[in-house]
């Protein structure tokens, strides 16, 4: 018997740079995913660092509102109009999150995507 493989038109290094073209496909498919991922990641911080900042700019519009004297208020002090301050300061704090005068959604995404 005859243990040769008739290769045909195919010679020994075509077969290894097909080889090395399959395995560069799979590791450059294995990158775009983990490019993909890390973008899907970067954004998801961002998001989630503006929304503490967000929080945290809503806690001292909460605190501030707290200090005010609401006795000299015009229509008194009911909860429709404790529930609209509310509303109305959540609102500041999203406008001054977004606005990136506070820096902390900033500080926060480079610090977690530090190299050390």
């Amino acid at each position: 018997m005859n243990n040769d493989i008739n290769l045909g038109a195919f010679s020994p290094s075509m077969l290894k740079i097909n080889l090395n073209e399959a395995k560069d496909s799979a590791i450059e498919k294995k990158l775009s995913h983990i490019k993909e991922q890390n973008s899907k990641f970067n954004e998801s911080l961002k998001k989630a660092a503006m929304e503490l900042e967000t929080l945290h700019i809503n806690g001292l519009l909460k605190e501030l509102r707290s200090a005010e004297n609401s006795e000299d208020d015009l229509f008194g002090n009911s909860l429709a109009q404790e529930f609209y301050k509310g509303m109305l300061d959540e609102e500041y704090a999203r406008i001054m999150a977004e606005s990136s005068r506070f820096g902390l959604a900033k500080m926060v995404v480079e610090f977690n995507q530090r190299k050390d």
